[in-house]
């Protein structure tokens, strides 16, 4: 059978000679409808040239993916097809050079020294997709949650651990294009590094949405193939777009076009009564070839009739062991997992077979787990803060808001679990809960939560001249 590609078209492209290899021996990939790539004989490699369908533009560069498995085509249609291969794909991203406008963010800028809140934007520590011999800069993220990572949450968060990766709450591209923009993408500088969380199934949509994103200082946008609930569904995005994987792609390719950072996708292994590992892998093959180098998997199905959403995270089995096969099947992309990881232990036993951990719920609950993150796993200098600190940052924080007519119990509600499992822990949650006080504005109400609490340091210093975040 002759080897073929069939892609889509980039207008922009030069004419240049370009060779793709293909493994051999394997069927044509079936994903979709619209199959993406063909695989031939043990012949000469399919050459193509720079001006033909789907190849991309000129100042993009290559990567070679290798997967092992004799990507793209499917189990079903190979018994051997787990076997360990030598096929290798040469694919495009985007050049990896950012603008000086956004500072050099881009696919593999290169690393600069974080310089924190001081200086203004803070400078997102490497944002660069991961390679042999550089640890990926999201080995710690915590997960973007509806109604919980608001920007008061991830400012939280920030104060408890610098180099954690945080995530937005997902934000549909309707809400962006026609809805109020700044309401949904203010962020405090402090925030970096932090990604945006898109929902939308629309290329050109998501497109416009990613360049709204890049221009507000997001340091990567990320796609939501993962949500099952009905309402999402309804839009047509989240989770049942892994049954698109030729869509999924063209939307990443429209983001990829339009922005220099990063484009990630968060997605599920399967969706109802589909388990075969072959079609998490199919899905990765093909988005990743529309630039896609870092993916985040849930590693649970999503049941799209029948559960809700809590339940979805819930009653599907686990199978971390779908999020390391990807990781051996494509070492070059950058392979994050997630899904009811709760223990730092746990995150240093995942990291020896995947590149990053994202916590979800637990995060939240027990936030004060994130205080040994940078030691742990960035090899931080500096000690974890402890709760006095993280509390005296928040309540200058809180100061702050609320001179600018924020609700303070928009900013406590994220701090419930900060002395999660301590002594007086239950009264520090009733007492920072009291809507009429909450109502009232009065900060008195930590002083009065604090009494719950056993012995501990002071909280520092609140004086008006301590306006920045301090970190020890």
């Amino acid at each position: 059978m002759e080897a073929c590609a069939q892609t889509r078209k980039s207008p922009k492209c030069q004419d240049r000679n370009i060779e793709i290899r293909l493994p051999a021996r394997h069927e044509v990939s079936r994903i979709n409808p619209r199959p993406r790539l063909k695989t031939g004989g043990s012949g000469p490699p399919t050459r193509l040239r720079q001006g033909d369908p789907g190849l991309p533009r000129s100042r993009d560069r290559p990567v070679s993916f290798a997967c092992r498995s004799g990507f793209p085509a499917r189990a079903a249609d190979d018994p051997e097809l787990n076997q360990s291969g030598n096929g290798k794909i040469t694919k495009y991203i985007r050049n990896t050079k950012g603008s000086a406008q956004n500072g050099g963010v881009g696919l593999g800028r290169e690393s600069r020294d974080f310089a924190g809140p001081a200086s203004g934007r803070a400078d997102s520590p490497e944002i660069f997709m991961k390679t042999a011999n550089k640890p990926s800069p999201r080995r710690v993220s915590v997960a973007p949650m509806m109604d919980w990572t608001d920007r008061h949450c991830r400012y939280f968060h920030r104060l408890i651990s610098r180099h954690t990766w945080l995530y937005t709450e997902m934000v549909t591209t309707g809400a962006l294009l026609h809805g109020d923009v700044p309401r949904h993408l203010a962020f405090n500088q402090e925030e970096h590094p932090v990604a945006l969380q898109l929902g939308g199934s629309e290329p050109a949509d998501l497109a416009r949405a990613a360049v709204l994103g890049q221009s507000w200082g997001y340091d990567e946008i990320n796609l939501n193939c993962g949500c099952p609930s009905e309402r999402v569904q309804r839009g047509a995005f989240g989770a049942c777009l892994m049954s698109e994987p030729s869509l999924v792609a063209d939307c990443v390719k429209a983001m990829c076009d339009a922005v220099s950072i990063p484009v990630t996708v968060k997605h599920r292994i399967g969706i109802d009564d589909v388990e075969d590992y072959g079609f998490v892998r199919d899905f990765v093959g093909t988005v990743a070839q529309a630039g896609c180098t870092v993916f985040i998997v849930h590693a649970r199905n999503a049941i799209l009739k029948g559960l809700s959403p809590k339940e979805n995270r819930e009653v599907p089995p686990l199978k971390y062991d779908y999020a390391y096969r990807l990781k051996r099947d494509f070492p070059e992309l950058e392979i994050l997992i997630n899904g009811g990881i709760k223990t730092l232990d746990e995150v240093a036993t995942h990291l020896q077979h995947v590149d990053g951990v994202m916590l979800g719920r637990e995060a939240y609950h027990n936030p004060f787990m994130l205080a040994e993150v940078d030691r742990r796993f960035y090899a931080a200098p500096t000690q974890a803060p402890s709760r006095a600190d993280i509390e005296a940052g928040l309540l200058r924080y809180v100061q702050q808001e609320l001179s600018q007519g924020a609700f303070l119990g928009s900013l406590t509600r994220h701090t419930l679990g900060l002395y999660h499992g301590e002594p007086g822990a239950r009264g520090w949650r009733r007492t920072l809960s009291d809507h009429k006080r909450l109502a009232q504005a009065d900060l008195g109400i930590f002083d009065e939560a604090r009494l719950f609490l056993g012995p501990r340091a002071e909280i520092a210093d609140l004086g008006a001249s301590q306006s920045g975040m301090n970190f020890v």
